[in-house]
């Protein structure tokens, strides 16, 4: 077990947990409301679960949504862990005026030589803003995978926003996002921690997935750019 990854999942629930009980209430993500008007777009290294991953998921959802309704439940096609935001979203952002073929043979050189390795995903952890699914690798693999990844670039001089906003540490996959607002939040967090240590499931990463996506990787704004295999 990676307890660095226990310890931040823990920390987000419980600081969300805390804000919550305070009444700060939660955070409702505007964007959902006007999803129109939304033109944030940029580029994503990320992981696909497995078809039985996305169902089990999607159970998780549905037992979420019993109690939360009018929210976000991202559709199973959307799911995702993301490796590294290469591009955050940004308006009016367009892939086509880079030089895609850079970015590419940059993340090639990166990841040339990584195995494949499993994610095993179990329990749920929260923000203010969203759920998500906690998942957990061993240790050594993405953290290489993204420290390559990080090297290669910041040696680069192609535009990137490589750890701008934080530094990802996790493999989580956001499966509700709070769009509305909660009239009645007092099943949430008893909910929650009742799917604190629920077994979701695992699977093989055996490759990577280079896209442009907008800000919630929505199937009709993502568009695949390139595919690597671990080996």
């Amino acid at each position: 077990m990676n307890h660095r990854l226990v310890e931040i999942y823990d920390q987000l629930f419980h600081a969300a947990k805390t804000e919550i009980q305070d009444g700060q209430g939660l955070s409702i993500d505007s964007f959902l409301l006007k999803p129109a008007g939304d033109n944030r777009r940029g580029m994503t290294l990320l992981i696909r679960p497995s078809a039985e991953i996305m169902q089990a998921l999607q159970r998780i959802q549905h037992q979420i949504q019993a109690v939360l309704p009018n929210q976000y439940f991202y559709p199973l096609n959307d799911l995702h862990f993301t490796v590294l935001s290469l591009v955050s979203c940004t308006p009016d952002f367009d892939a086509k005026e880079l030089s895609l073929r850079k970015y590419i043979d940059l993340v090639q050189e990166a990841i040339f030589g990584h195995q494949a390795f499993q994610l095993n995903l179990r329990g749920l952890t929260m923000t203010r803003s969203a759920i998500m699914a906690q998942g957990f690798f061993p240790s050594g693999s993405l953290d290489h995978i993204r420290d390559h990844l990080r090297t290669v670039f910041h040696a680069s001089d192609l535009y990137h926003t490589i750890d701008r906003r934080y530094k990802l540490e996790t493999a989580h996959s956001t499966l509700i996002r709070f769009s509305n607002s909660v009239l009645n939040r007092a099943p949430l967090l008893p909910l929650i921690e009742q799917l604190r240590q629920i077994e979701i499931g695992a699977f093989p990463v055996t490759d990577l997935q280079l896209v442009s996506n907008d800000w919630y990787l929505r199937q009709q704004h993502t568009h695949l750019l390139a595919t690597f295999p671990l080996h």
